[in-house]
C-alpha cells in the first residue's frame, strides 16, 4: 500500500514537472517595455509636400519674336531693373526704319512748303499771286508739321515696344528656371524664364484635423528634418542640384515658425490647413519637386508614451498581464516622435506592452518577456 501511495506521488510530481516543461517551451519569447511618462518633441510625418515661395514671377515675352540674348543663368540672383534677356522682332524693326522714312519725307515735304510760302510771300504783296495762294501754301505748312508730330509720335511708340524686348527684373530675387534658350521663338506672352523671391519660402499642409491635436501648437517654433525626395520613395539625398550644379537644398534641420492655421483650432472642421515659414535665408528650391519629412516641436511635452512598434494599426496593443498572459486591447494614440507614441486612452503607467519577439501573438498566450 505504501509502495502504491508513493508510486502515485511520483507518477503525480514527474507529470506537473512534464506539464510545466510543455508549458515551457509553449511560451512565447517577447521584448517588452513598460508604459511611462517621457519628454518628446511632438513631430508629424510629412507626405508629399512642397516648399513655396512667397512669390513667383514668370518673366513673359511682351512680343513675339526671337528671343537675341539671355543675359542671366539659373541660380543667379538679379536685382530690381536688371535686364534679363532681349526678344527682337524683326517686322518691328521694320516698321521703325518705315516710320523714319516717313518722318524724312514729311519733313522734306514742310521745307519745300515753306520755300514756297518764302516765294509768294513777297509776290503776293505786289499782287502777282492771290493771296489765297499764299493762304494754301501756309495751310499746307501747318498740315505738314501736324503729319510730322503724328508720324513721331508713331516712331516713339514703336519704340517704346522695340524697348519692351529687353526684359527686366520687377524685383530682385533669384532665377530658379530658364525655360527658352537664344535662338528660340517666343509668342507673345509666352514664359521665358522663373524668378521667385528667395527670402520667403513657406510649407502649406492640409491635415485632417483628428491627425493633429491643440498640443503639437504649444508653442509656434518647429523644426523640418529628415528630408529626402517624395518622388524617390523616400530615398533620402543630401543635396538637390539645379542646372548650373550649385546648392538649393540640403538635407538638414530647418527651423519653421507657424504662420497660421485655417480654420482656426477653435472653429470646428474636418480638415485644416497649416502654414509653416521656413526662416532660414538663402535656401532655393525648383517648382514641382516633392518631399517627405519630419515637422517637430521645438518644445518638449511630458506625456505617457510607448515605443512604436508596439502599436497595432494605430489602434490596439499586447499588454503582459500579471499571469505573463496577453491581452489585447484597444488604445487611443496622440502625438509622437520617431521613437514613441503618445496614449491617450487604454494604458496606464507602468502597463507593460509587447515591442518584438514572435508575431504569432493572441489574447492568452504564454509569454516570457524581457524589459
Amino acid at each position: 500500500m505504501l509502495v502504491l501511495m508513493a508510486y502515485g506521488i511520483y507518477v503525480n510530481r514527474a507529470s506537473t514537472i512534464h506539464a510545466d516543461k510543455i508549458i515551457a517551451l509553449q511560451r512565447i519569447n517577447i521584448v517588452g517595455a513598460k508604459a511611462e511618462y517621457r519628454d518628446i518633441y511632438p513631430t508629424l510625418f510629412l507626405k508629399q509636400f512642397q516648399l513655396k515661395h512667397h512669390w513667383t514671377t514668370d518673366i513673359a515675352a511682351r512680343y513675339e519674336g526671337v528671343l537675341e540674348k539671355v543675359y542671366v543663368e539659373e541660380g543667379d540672383f538679379v536685382r530690381t531693373g536688371q535686364p534679363l534677356a532681349l526678344a527682337v522682332n524683326e517686322e518691328l524693326n521694320f516698321q521703325i526704319l518705315q516710320a523714319v522714312s516717313n518722318i524724312r519725307e514729311t519733313e522734306a515735304s514742310l521745307v519745300r512748303f515753306k520755300q514756297d510760302f518764302a516765294r509768294y510771300e513777297p509776290l503776293a504783296a505786289i499782287g502777282a499771286v492771290s493771296l489765297q495762294q499764299l493762304d494754301g501754301v501756309a495751310a499746307d505748312i501747318n498740315a505738314t508739321r501736324a503729319r510730322i508730330e503724328s508720324q513721331t509720335a508713331a516712331h516713339d511708340q514703336l519704340l517704346t515696344r522695340k524697348k519692351q524686348g529687353t526684359l527686366t527684373a520687377p524685383r530682385a530675387g533669384r532665377i530658379i528656371k530658364i525655360y527658352q534658350q537664344e535662338g528660340s521663338f517666343v509668342p507673345t506672352g509666352s514664359p521665358i524664364m522663373l524668378l521667385i523671391g528667395e527670402n520667403e519660402l513657406f510649407l502649406e499642409k492640409e491635415f485632417f484635423d483628428e491627425d493633429i491635436t491643440a498640443a503639437f501648437f504649444q508653442s509656434p517654433h518647429f523644426e523640418l528634418t529628415s528630408i529626402s525626395l517624395g518622388h524617390t520613395s523616400g530615398a533620402s539625398t543630401d543635396m538637390i542640384l539645379n542646372r548650373s550644379g550649385s546648392d538649393i537644398l540640403r538635407r538638414g534641420n530647418y527651423s519653421l515658425i507657424l504662420e497660421k492655421i485655417e480654420p482656426p483650432p477653435d472653429v470646428a472642421a474636418s480638415t485644416r490647413t497649416i502654414t509653416w515659414r521656413l526662416l532660414d535665408k538663402g535656401v532655393n528650391i525648383p517648382p514641382g519637386v516633392y518631399y517627405f519629412g519630419l515637422i517637430a516641436a521645438s518644445v518638449s511635452q511630458k506625456m505617457l508614451v510607448i515605443p512604436l512598434p508596439a502599436v497595432f494599426s494605430n489602434e490596439y496593443v499586447y499588454v503582459v498581464d500579471r499571469d505573463n498572459r496577453l491581452e489585447k486591447r484597444k488604445i487611443t494614440v496622440g502625438l509622437g516622435d520617431h521613437e514613441y507614441i503618445q496614449v491617450l486612452e487604454g494604458l496606464e503607467e507602468n502597463e507593460v506592452v509587447v515591442v518584438s519577439g514572435k508575431t504569432e501573438l493572441f489574447p492568452g498566450a504564454s509569454v516570457k518577456i524581457s524589459l
